[in-house]
């Protein structure tokens, strides 16, 4: 799926992530550094209080932010990682049991915090090629291809070799 300027879309079925505990992929390959860009957003349109998201910075760095009410996670990576023109695979993780949540680029982290866990309530709105930040709504400005969304941390802080061609279970 492609997106960009001022397209999202929302995933009907179910959602229901922890934000404790997950790991997303996905492929970017930005068109633009111009302004940020939603990756996905996992929250309620419109507010920004109860929210986790991916972001790309117009700077070139990536964003993992989680919150809910309080800030469980805010990690942002050094600036420069993300060019135009080229995929990348970008992981956001969230590890339970390590108490940390981490950025990989192509199977290397880039960044990592500790995270304070929460109790995490219901299942709300998710969306790829969205994220607000500031109250202000982001839309993706590139094309995001082959995602991944899975329970649990599957690297745990480790790097790991790319994958090549679409994510399997």
């Amino acid at each position: 799926m492609g997106y960009t300027g001022l397209n999202r879309g929302q995933i009907d079925a179910d959602v229901d992530i922890d934000p404790n505990n997950f790991t997303m992929e996905l492929y970017y390959n930005a068109q633009s550094l111009a302004s940020h860009a939603g990756l996905f957003f996992y929250g309620t349109t419109g507010q920004d209080a109860i929210r986790l998201q991916g972001v790309v910075r117009d700077t070139g760095a990536i964003s993992l932010f989680c919150t809910t009410g309080t800030i469980m996670y805010n990690l942002t990576t050094a600036a420069g990682l993300i060019t135009t023109g080229s995929y990348n695979e970008i992981c956001f993780e969230a590890d339970r049991a390590g108490q940390m949540a981490y950025i990989y680029l192509n199977g290397v982290v880039v960044g990592s915090t500790a995270m304070v866990r929460t109790v995490w309530n219901g299942s709300l709105d998710f969306y790829m090629a969205y994220a607000r930040l500031s109250s202000n709504n982001l839309y993706s400005q590139g094309y995001i291809d082959s995602t991944r969304l899975s329970k649990g941390a599957r690297y745990g802080g480790a790097g790991y070799t790319p994958h090549v061609g679409p994510f399997t279970s």
